[in-house]
């Protein structure tokens, strides 16, 4: 989780890293600074949501041995649906001070890589951001195609 101390200075708050032991052999092909950047982002996009000292966990996982499933979670302020609505637009923050890229370089991304952003959110409960991120098939696998 190496990944994670350059962001510890900025945070207060408990994070709970959970790297299951499931996950599948082969990874996707990833440039794991753009990665490293999109996590980042969305874990201190999650610590500025929770001003209390929230919940913060970050996991891997994958759904079906297709795709790599990695998640940032909060216990946070959450988000109304006309927030959720606009928050991966270049330039829309709601937060003081933020400049509203954070969450549109994170989609762009996921983008590069071929994979899926998607957001939960509950007002006052927090919220939850889920990267797809596909996994190629092994040559034997592509041969049973």
């Amino acid at each position: 989780m190496s990944f994670i101390h350059p962001f510890c200075p900025f945070c207060t708050h408990s994070i709970l890293p959970y790297i299951f032991t499931f996950l599948p052999t082969c990874l996707p092909y990833a440039d794991l600074s753009l990665i490293r950047q999109a996590l980042i982002n969305l874990l201190k996009n999650a610590a500025e949501a929770s001003p209390d000292g929230g919940q913060i966990t970050l996991s891997a996982a994958s759904d079906d041995c297709n795709h790599l499933v990695l998640s940032v979670s909060d216990t946070g302020n959450g988000m109304t649906p006309e927030q959720l609505a606009r928050i991966f637009e270049p330039f829309v923050s709601y937060k003081t001070g933020g400049t509203g890229l954070g969450l549109a370089i994170v989609q762009s991304i996921v983008s590069a890589h071929h994979g899926h952003l998607s957001v939960k959110s509950v007002p006052g409960s927090g919220s939850s951001f889920c990267i797809l991120l596909p996994i190629p098939l092994s040559p034997v696998e592509k041969s049973a195609q």
